[in-house]
């Protein structure tokens, strides 16, 4: 498409003040001779969106979001580069620059179009993909490189059969259904919300004396379940105001060698009484976007000498958002029930805005999952789960 034949302006939700979305129209910037335009249909709500507009982040991207895939609507003339007519997806991690990161300090892609430069594609913001995905489902390809490259790293360490999962958001789910299908042969969903957990076993998708309370001594809990010996392995994906309580209880209920994974946040200068002299900012940021590979994991002790693994990682690489593209197409009744909702820019913005004020998990009647806004819908669109309500994981 030539830059004349590109809109004036497109649907964008804007944050006013760096505080709460609104759905407005932004211009549409002509890219230069070496961006890539990028057409964005449907992109994912993120509970690290969620946490910047209740203000537990400080992130100042105006627009927020960076989970969705893209057709590529112009493109620079260089050897190797996209070409008008693919599919990509975004890798919102620069791998060279954590200063860059897509939807918290760049614009991200809560809008129609989004303009990347050609330094950023090179590094791998920008990942050809297998076409013919349906793009609401395909707002679950990053979040899902993220479990691919934790069970990487996992199985560097240890083979499970048994793993605690901390957290029963998109992460902690998307790697609920990938142990299962792994044949991993008990999975624990660790959450503080009551009501989430009981959603999960009312639809089968977890069994009830696998859905932990995080409120009511979870370790003791993981420790009966498996006749004192603890878990194999564990990993927190909760955000960084639940990580270190979360992390705690990790400690206690792993057994002896096990591996924890750090995949959510940890605030700044993080550490744990039980874990002494272990930096934990270190340890996540020691893997990034696949680099090194193999991984790196760090023998630890804890402050009872029990020997454990911890690993860490951000971002993803190019290669596991391939496998999640990958996994999504061929398997897409085994992800579709965690898109709840699917929703036109006006609703999305004022889900976010009643998230924003309330903290709510819920939005119109539905268990809130994976909120995907598509851009293509007129105003005061609203599907719930869409794509079908699934069945066991």
């Amino acid at each position: 498409m030539r830059n004349d034949m590109l809109p004036s302006h497109h649907r964008a939700l804007v944050r006013d003040g760096h505080r709460l979305p609104v759905e407005t129209l932004v211009p549409t910037l002509a890219p230069g001779p070496e961006d890539v335009l990028v057409r964005v249909r449907a992109a994912g709500v993120c509970g690290t969106d969620l946490q910047i507009l209740r203000g537990l982040r400080n992130d100042p991207a105006d627009i927020l979001g960076h989970e969705a895939l893209g057709e590529v609507i112009t493109a620079g003339a260089w050897e190797d580069g996209p070409r008008p007519g693919d599919t990509v997806a975004f890798n919102p991690t620069h791998p060279g620059d954590p200063g860059r990161l897509l939807g918290h300090t760049l614009p991200g892609v809560f809008q129609q179009y989004v303009r990347v430069p050609r330094a950023d594609v090179e590094a791998g913001m920008l990942v050809p993909v297998e076409a013919g995905l349906d793009p609401r489902l395909g707002a679950l390809a990053e979040p899902l490189s993220a479990v691919l490259y934790s069970g990487e790293l996992l199985r560097q360490a240890v083979l499970p059969e048994s793993v605690a999962l901390f957290g029963a958001g998109t992460v902690g789910l998307l790697h609920l259904v990938c142990l299962r299908r792994a044949g991993v042969r008990r999975v624990f969903l660790v959450h503080p919300r009551e009501e989430r957990l009981a959603w999960l076993v009312s639809r089968g998708q977890v069994a009830p004396a696998e859905a932990v309370s995080a409120l009511d001594a979870p370790a003791e809990h993981l420790l009966r379940e498996t006749g004192g010996v603890g878990v194999d392995a564990a990993v927190i994906c909760t955000p960084r105001t639940g990580s270190l309580a979360a992390l705690g209880e990790a400690v206690r209920a792993v057994r002896p060698g096990g591996c924890i994974d750090l995949l959510g946040g940890f605030p700044a200068d993080a550490g744990l009484e039980a874990l002494p002299g272990v930096d934990l900012a270190e340890i996540r940021r020691a893997n990034e976007c696949g680099q090194p590979s193999p991984g790196r994991l760090f023998p630890v002790r804890t402050a009872k000498e029990r020997p454990l693994v911890l690993t860490g990682h951000r971002g993803a690489a190019a290669r596991h958002l391939r496998e999640a593209v990958s996994l999504l197409r061929s398997a897409p009744g085994a992800f579709a029930w965690l898109v709840t909702h699917v929703v036109s820019p006006d609703v999305a913005a004022r889900a976010l805005r009643l998230h924003a004020g309330t903290g709510a998990h819920r939005f119109e009647g539905e268990e809130w999952l994976k909120m995907v806004i598509d851009f293509e819908r007129g105003a005061g669109f609203l599907a719930r789960s869409p794509l079908g309500a699934g069945g066991g994981a």
